[in-house]
């Protein structure tokens, strides 16, 4: 049987049947970033042992875990938070036969050891579950990794290279250092798609140009649409500065930007500029910029010099 105990401070971990005590394993496999986990209990070569794979996992409050036995023999599956086999509230269910599958939600913080067999003490199988808090620790870069990459930020050190897309539609130039994406209204890919190559950051600087038909509406209007799709409606991000027209402007037209930050799944944090200007032709011009937040102040000339360098072809 598999059985589970409850100790006195909280965590949930298991004793096998003769009361013998278990300890947690020093390490676990971080499956935080995961929604569910599976874990396979398959044959091991012996009838007196199961493999169990992941076997010590480390899992954020929610996380679904789901046991597969692909073991021969049924596995029995509850909670049993003392030696006088109270049920407890982390697993409470009945065999898992082979070829079945059992589901648990696991909320609650805390750690646990699982182990039983088919209940005649043959296919043994043990695992650790830990359940933390979803604190991803931030990556950040080392000072002195960025003090000493300052001088490629120095506008007047890069050599820039200019692009203008297929269509005529806009220029502009960027660091000649950086790799780029073209696309074309045959690939339908957005004209220009620039990132670092430099490899000094976790999160690679990255800008993004499209242009679309601005659809009557004012470049205010598309910068509140963006931030709605991108900010409003996502948990894990964070509004830095909010949609002005003021701070930037393209070829002496209108621009309307704000800044938002991302922590990802590996506990980077971006920093993102997004900045919409309209031309003479009805087109929307929108202009996305990413980087890791560590340096986003840092790389802020070279996005100056860039966005002042942005020419709306159809206005002139």
């Amino acid at each position: 049987m598999l059985t589970f105990v409850l100790i006195d401070n909280g965590l949930l971990i298991a004793q096998a049947s003769n009361s013998t005590k278990i300890t947690m394993p020093k390490k676990s496999k971080d499956l935080t970033s995961e929604d569910t986990v599976i874990i396979k209990l398959t044959p091991s070569g012996t009838t007196a042992n199961g493999n169990v794979s992941p076997k010590n996992i480390k899992i954020k409050p929610g996380t679904t875990v789901v046991w597969q036995n692909m073991l021969p023999e049924k596995v029995y599956v509850e909670s049993k938070p003392d030696e006088n086999h109270y049920q407890g509230q982390m697993l409470n269910a009945s065999y898992i036969f082979p070829g079945e599958s059992r589901e648990e939600k696991l909320n609650d913080i805390g750690s646990f050891i699982y182990d039983g067999s088919n209940g005649f003490g043959s296919y043994y199988v043990r695992g650790s579950i830990t359940v933390v808090n979803q604190t991803v620790e931030e990556k950040k870069l080392p000072v002195a990794t960025i003090q000493n990459q300052t001088a490629i930020y120095d506008v007047n050190q890069i050599k820039w290279r200019n692009f203008t897309n297929d269509l005529g539609q806009f220029s502009v130039e960027y660091p000649s250092q950086w790799q780029i994406q073209i696309g074309n209204r045959f690939t339908g890919e957005p004209p220009l798609t620039a990132q670092s190559s430099n490899g000094i950051s976790s999160a690679p600087s990255w800008i993004q140009i499209n242009v679309f038909d601005n659809d009557g509406k004012t470049v205010q209007k598309w910068a509140q649409i963006e931030k709605k799709n991108l900010v409003d409606r996502e948990k894990n991000t964070k509004l830095v500065e909010p949609i002005s027209c003021e701070v930037y402007k393209i070829d002496n037209a209108e621009a309307c930007s704000f800044v938002y930050a991302v922590k990802d799944k590996q506990g980077r944090t971006t920093a993102n500029l997004q900045v919409f200007a309209n031309d003479n032709a009805s087109l929307t011009h929108s202009i996305k910029y990413r980087t890791d937040a560590a340096i986003y102040d840092l790389e802020t000339p070279v996005v100056q010099h860039l966005l002042n360098s942005y020419k709306l072809t159809k206005n002139h």
